[in-house]
């Protein structure tokens, strides 16, 4: 890590200018949760149905936000809070603010915080809400307008054109684009979720040391051990079961015939024991 520029892996270092907070990959994460069931589909319906997936989403991103009445989405909303901390104004643009005994210096004029989250993220944070109560003002003011009912409206005002059947499609001269190779299929069901980290087995033996079952020192096994006794007897392997054969047809017909004499068997004892059956008649 030291190696690296502490700016693509340090939060401390981070540019401000993106003002967002995500700083994982958990929106690639989400977008192919979403296309679960459409990314096995052969690349031109699976294209196809991604273009309709989407022109039906923007439409209801749009049509859900025009009726809502407010000014920051409700994300950036419910980011926006205070706590209670000490706030000492110099009379101008800073600000001092105390928190469980921590001092932060906060500057509403460059829209910055010893925390960092103000510049990171666009929305004030906590200490940065306080000193803004301490003007009487309304923090809603001090939001970057990415995150305003504004811009999120433009964001989704333009709409995905439709598409032809592939009937109408033009043909293209180029090289014949074959299918893809046959797979083998493996047994069982296919697992399409992702697998978590904690999942994950490290099958590699990359990074192991080797210790001796017999003077339990490193990097040699017990047969090429030095410090084997000279009355060491090396333990008998267990030999596997072998597979059971598969019975051929004569051999089935024999068990079918011996399992059918022990059923006749077992029945007539019965019958010599409880003695026979008795005619019932229903009056």
């Amino acid at each position: 890590m030291n190696e690296l520029d502490p700016k693509v892996w340090s939060q401390a270092y981070f540019a401000t200018h993106s003002k967002c907070a995500s700083t994982d990959n958990n929106i690639s994460e989400c977008f192919n949760a979403w296309i679960l069931k459409t990314r096995y589909m052969p690349l031109t319906d699976m294209l196809t149905e991604i273009h309709d997936m989407l022109m039906e989403r923007i439409h209801k991103k749009r049509d859900a936000m025009r009726d809502v009445d407010c000014v920051l989405v409700p994300k950036a909303r419910s980011v926006l809070e205070s706590s209670e901390c000490s706030v000492l104004w110099d009379g101008q643009d800073n600000f001092q603010v105390k928190w469980r005994g921590v001092g932060f210096c906060v500057n509403l004029k460059e829209s910055t915080c010893s925390c960092r989250v103000w510049e990171l993220t666009g929305i004030p944070c906590s200490h940065s809400v306080c000193a803004i109560q301490k003007i009487r003002e309304d923090p809603v003011d001090y939001v970057e307008h990415w995150f305003k009912k504004d811009t999120y409206m433009r964001t989704y005002s333009f709409c995905l054109e439709v598409l032809r059947g592939e009937p109408f499609w033009k043909e293209t001269m180029g090289d014949t684009v074959l299918p893809p190779p046959f797979v083998k299929q493996l047994r069982g069901r296919p697992k399409r979720g992702r697998m978590k980290q904690s999942q994950r087995l490290n099958f590699s033996r990359m990074g192991r040391v080797m210790h001796c079952t017999i003077c339990r020192e490193t990097w040699h096994t017990r047969g090429k051990c030095p410090n084997k006794p000279a009355d060491y007897v090396e333990k008998p392997v267990r030999k596997r079961m072998p597979k059971r054969r598969q019975m051929t047809e004569e051999e089935a017909e024999r068990a079918a015939e011996s399992w059918d004499q022990q059923k006749r068997k077992a029945k007539a004892s019965c019958e010599k024991i409880q003695g026979p059956k008795k005619n019932r008649t229903v009056v």
